[in-house]
């Protein structure tokens, strides 16, 4: 007995330790051998349904919160983990029941409240939700999440100018965090399509002009039309979402953009591009001669340059273009004969 209680201690105490640096794969297998022992001990699936979690296995975390609320059905913790399980897995109904569960309880429980605002806007009941969000702003109206979050619900609901004022609050209180706000301004690049980003941006620096972040909307859209014209310069294209988070967290973090246009131009793709354009008039020239036209789009230049660079002969290439299906379709085409 004492030999299964130290081999008992042991597993858990390695499972934590597992835990605690982030291995949490190998957590979950030490806990489930101390729960093949401990079938009656809450705290283990307590424990492992909130790594399950993590591991993003939303519905065996489900599981096994069930099997605790069987024991204790009032246990708001464990509703609360369950109604974040529910909503995971887009169970928006369910998950709002349990946050509701929670909040009966406990109005106080911030992270059900915040959790329940955004079940509702999920379940496109903006209205609702953005009542709710200024029952809370009564109580804390400097909560950066629940302005940010009825900025959302405005948003949705169409009322586009009013969320602007909220999404404003939400700023002042974190301007002072660069991180914060460059995932802002891509909060919108993702979401506020039906806008124009740029013009969004502007209409927010004309609203307060004198606020902190106005100078930092400025930078940033100055850094964004820069990125953008290097990138059409350079590589032919637009940058996507990523590539200009990236190059916009650069500047800010060397605090200028001098280096900017230096760097784009001598990343590889714009070297490949750079080699393939000695190409171009070649390849023009065949599809001239086996699809009879000169107006080769810049991704078909693109794509044989490339190619080219890559190791590909000329004559392969010509060979491609030769017996390619536009060709085919053609009544005839020359040959050098």
């Amino acid at each position: 007995m004492d030999k299964q209680n130290t081999d008992f201690k042991s597993k858990l105490e390695e499972g934590y330790d597992y835990y605690q640096k982030g291995e949490q794969q190998k957590s979950i297998e030490l806990f489930d051998q101390v729960l093949l022992v401990q079938q009656q001990n809450s705290n283990f699936f307590r424990t492992e349904g909130v790594l399950l979690i993590n591991l993003e296995r939303f519905t065996e975390a489900i599981s096994y919160f069930d099997d605790i609320l069987k024991q204790n059905p009032q246990d708001n913790e464990i509703i609360f983990r369950k109604g974040v399980a529910l909503e995971m897995i887009g169970d928006y109904e369910n998950a709002l029941v349990q946050y509701n569960t929670v909040l009966s309880d406990s109005q106080q429980n911030t992270s059900a409240c915040r959790n329940k605002g955004i079940v509702l806007i999920n379940l496109e009941r903006f209205t609702e939700a953005i009542s709710y969000f200024d029952d809370i702003l009564k109580q804390n109206p400097q909560d950066e999440e629940i302005l940010f979050s009825k900025a959302i619900a405005l948003e949705l609901l169409g009322k586009n100018e009013e969320a602007v004022l909220f999404y404003l609050k939400s700023l002042k209180i974190q301007s002072e965090d660069t991180e914060s706000m460059i995932n802002f301004m891509f909060h919108f690049l993702n979401r506020l399509r039906m806008w124009n980003p740029m013009e969004f941006y502007e209409r927010l620096i004309d609203k307060s002009p004198n606020e902190p972040f106005a100078e930092f909307f400025k930078q940033f859209v100055k850094n964004e039309t820069q990125i953008e014209l290097f990138y059409k310069k350079y590589l032919s294209r637009i940058p996507d979402l990523d590539e200009i988070k990236h190059w916009q967290i650069k500047i800010f973090e060397k605090n200028n953009s001098e280096f900017l246009e230096d760097e784009i131009m001598k990343s590889s793709e714009a070297q490949t591009i750079i080699q393939g354009k000695k190409y171009e008039a070649e390849i023009k020239e065949l599809f001239k001669k086996y699809l009879d036209r000169w107006d080769v789009k810049p991704e078909e230049l693109n794509f044989y340059s490339q190619q080219i660079v890559n190791g590909k002969s000329i004559k392969t290439v010509e060979e491609e273009i030769k017996n390619s299906d536009e060709s085919k379709k053609l009544p005839y085409w020359q040959d050098d004969d």
